[in-house]
């Protein structure tokens, strides 16, 4: 039928420098791509709202730093990622280091403090650092002033989030690595219905994906949606 595409198993992707979708992004998807962490090198800071690809950047990073034989480590401070403080203890001696999620942080002085010490720590080890956050340093409510000012003092680069286009793209490139071919009727109803996150799209090609057994190697319009619907993937449109 015209509406079925065929869809193969893939394995799941991490997150890389290659497989990350810039956009209008292209500029910083550039300088971390030549980002080494080597002594002299500045503290970089990259901050951009939810779904600005933040996190596919750190990873990026950290699996860039251990291809090159660096040690690495990435630091989440969101309520479900965060360890206790004790953790932040030696990592000083890593060759490269990210904190994600300054904002979580920000106001809470304990938190501000030890980062600020870590950070002092590494930068004179020669280590490479590189934060992110939903915001710009100086509006990110940061306490601490030795923090605030060595978060301010950072090479400062903006994400933007994906457009209507860029959307498209990450369709096209993530369907064509899992080896879906999608028809034009599919791609609509993703883009229509699963293009207001890069995760929730990618999450809806995983669910296609792992469909395929069930789908004996095809699926329609009418029954990805039902899918997504029962994924919880199925957003409403966009207005306008």
């Amino acid at each position: 039928m015209k509406d079925q595409m065929p869809l193969k198993l893939a394995a799941r992707e991490r997150a890389s420098f290659d497989n990350y979708v810039p956009g209008a992004n292209l500029a910083v998807l550039e300088h971390l791509r030549r980002y080494t962490g080597s002594p002299g090198e500045p503290v970089l800071y990259l901050h951009g709202p939810d779904g600005s690809g933040r996190t596919h950047l750190v990873q990026a990073v950290c699996s860039a730093a251990a291809a090159r034989g660096q040690t690495t480590v990435r630091v989440g401070l969101t309520d479900t990622e965060r360890l206790p403080l004790a953790a932040l203890d030696g990592l000083e001696n890593l060759a490269v280091v990210c904190i994600e999620d300054l904002d979580a942080i920000a106001g809470q002085r304990t938190w501000e403090a030890a980062l600020d010490q870590l950070c002092a720590r590494l930068v004179a080890r020669g280590g490479g650092l590189v934060m992110t956050g939903a915001r710009v340093a100086v509006a990110a409510g940061f306490t601490h002033p030795g923090f605030a000012k060595r978060v301010a003092q950072a090479m400062d680069f903006a994400l933007a989030p994906l457009d209507a286009a860029g959307f498209a793209a990450l369709l096209a490139a993530r369907a064509g690595r899992l080896g879906l071919a999608l028809p034009r009727e599919v791609a609509a109803l993703l883009l229509n219905h699963c293009a207001d996150h890069p995760g929730r799209l990618i999450a809806a090609l995983d669910a296609l994906e792992r469909a395929l057994p069930q789908a004996r190697g095809r699926l329609g319009v009418t029954g990805v949606r039902a899918l997504l619907r029962a994924e919880g993937l199925l957003a409403a449109p966009p207005s306008g």
